[in-house]
């Protein structure tokens, strides 16, 4: 990652992806894909419908912030 002075406000920094960062997270991206076809391989597609709903629920709530428990990194 590279952060450069913002040309509008130079107290503010602009972070972008360097060439080497781009790499990294395309590999990245490639074992969490690989990951997500693994994982619940051994499960059939209804039993895997079956997990992955809740879970993703659960995500949503936690990444949109919750009442109780507040937004992620509170």
């Amino acid at each position: 990652m590279e952060r450069t002075p913002a040309p509008e406000d130079r107290r503010r920094n602009v972070a972008t992806l360097t060439a080497q960062g781009r790499r990294h997270l395309r590999k990245l991206e490639q074992i969490l894909t690989t990951a997500h076809e693994e994982l619940p391989a051994p499960l059939a597609t209804q039993e895997r419908e079956q997990l992955t709903r809740p879970l993703g629920r659960i995500v949503d709530q936690h990444a949109h912030g919750d009442p109780v428990m507040g937004p992620v990194g509170r």
